[in-house]
């Protein structure tokens, strides 16, 4: 959309866009550039982006676009999940590739066991599970997960557009929201992702890009 726009012409730039989809990871694409196959630079979500850069991809994050998480996991009201507690012999789905590290964490941080290997299909129920799913919200539609990842600007809106049993819409009234957002989920979270980082940084010898870590924050 940049281009039909013109912003790329305005800024005097050049630019060529690769067509994702389903199964395409940014941080892969952009790793493969040398054998002319990927990109210079990609879009994606930094726990995506730290998953690639502590397996020892080559990359390095030049730019943050959201000032808050977008990602929310979403479910119906009679599900009764309001907390990440709530998640206990629950079906989750949540997106692969890396999108599924908040989810984690929360579910260690809240002594949530789970099956560590995410499932391509559901479960028989006896514990928590992780699903696989894809970037729409079929699955918990159609009633194969209890709860679902969803973006605001996005696959919540997707939920919203289809009608109920009664033929109305589906309202923010009838969904719960497990928010990342919440202080004491993302307070925990982003502090081991910058412990982590800047470990792997300081071992890599690139701790200019990511910088030191206050002893108050651990």
């Amino acid at each position: 959309m940049a281009k039909s726009l013109g912003y790329y012409d305005e800024e005097c730039l050049q630019v060529s866009t690769l067509t994702g989809g389903v199964g395409t990871v940014a941080t892969d694409v952009v790793d493969n550039w040398e054998e002319c196959l990927g990109a210079d630079i990609g879009v994606e979500h930094f726990a995506v982006f730290l998953r690639a850069f502590h397996a020892g991809k080559n990359l390095v994050a030049v730019s943050q676009t959201f000032d808050k998480i977008a990602q929310v996991h979403v479910s119906f009201k009679s599900e009764k999940i309001k907390t990440i507690k709530d998640m206990e012999d629950k079906r989750i789905c949540v997106w692969p590739y890396g999108n599924e590290a908040s989810l984690h964490y929360a579910f260690d941080k809240n002594g949530v066991a789970w099956d560590s290997d995410i499932s391509d299909s559901d479960p028989d129920g006896s514990q928590t599970t992780v699903i696989k799913q894809a970037f729409n919200m079929n699955e918990f539609l159609l009633n194969k997960c209890d709860a679902a990842s969803a973006m605001r600007y996005n696959e919540l809106s997707q939920v919203l557009l289809e009608t109920n049993t009664l033929g109305k819409l589906y309202q923010e009234a009838d969904l719960n929201f497990i928010d990342y957002n919440e202080k004491k989920k993302r307070t925990w979270i982003i502090r081991r992702y910058v412990i982590c980082s800047s470990k792997m940084a300081k071992h890599h010898n690139k701790s200019r890009y990511i910088g030191e870590v206050p002893e108050s924050f651990i």
